[in-house]
């Protein structure tokens, strides 16, 4: 994949029906709480579903593993459109969906290390999203000292940045009743994850 001006921002990339599908299939799913962002120290926690792949060093491909959860679908699909519409060429290191509600802020993190080039693509989930309910994902600098740009959680919007980035989502507002879905997929391109392999 081309370098790219991270985040990159991709709006109304699945047609009505496709994500229709997608935002159905959150309808009725066993979140689990207590997942955090950041392994490294404290971290706040919210809900998670596991789909595929390992940790946040992982450098193994779950593509076969996602493919064959009989269980989830539209995310197949999904991952499918987006791996070959926008990263072509990319094998899946993890996929996940976490869910916010009121008071649950995520901890600033970057999802990979720096020296894995792997990419980050988020997809809302919600189907409504009104402007007075935050939960923007917040990119950071270097530091952690300023913020560097904001996403507004769009319905059907796709997010894409280099996972080394810090990062975090912020928590829906005190009027949002809904939870603020997220469907991740992180992965790398095959002649990237060659080198890391061939280095180690």
């Amino acid at each position: 994949m081309s370098p790219f001006d991270s985040p990159r921002i991709v709006d109304d990339f699945f047609d009505s029906t496709e994500f229709e599908s997608i935002a159905c299939f959150f309808n009725d799913i066993d979140w689990r709480f207590g997942w955090g962002s950041n392994t490294a120290g404290e971290s706040l926690r919210h809900w998670n579903k596991h789909f595929a792949g390992g940790g946040k060093s992982a450098r193994t491909p779950c593509d076969v593993e996602l493919a064959e959860n009989i269980n989830c679908g539209p995310v197949v699909d999904a991952w499918k459109s987006i791996k070959d519409k926008l990263l072509p060429g990319h094998s899946l290191l993890r996929c996940y969906a976490n869910a916010h509600t009121f008071g649950l802020d995520g901890t600033i993190h970057r999802d990979n290390p720096k020296d894995i080039p792997a990419v980050t693509t988020i997809l809302y989930c919600h189907r409504m999203w009104p402007l007075p309910w935050g939960g923007e994902t917040v990119f950071y600098d270097v530091e952690n000292s300023l913020i560097r740009s904001a996403v507004f959680s769009k319905p059907g919007r796709v997010v894409q940045f280099y996972g080394s980035e810090p990062h975090a989502a912020k928590s829906p507002s005190r009027v949002c009743r809904e939870l603020r879905i997220t469907l991740v997929f992180k992965s790398i391109h095959i002649d990237d994850l060659k080198k890391l392999d061939f280095f180690d």
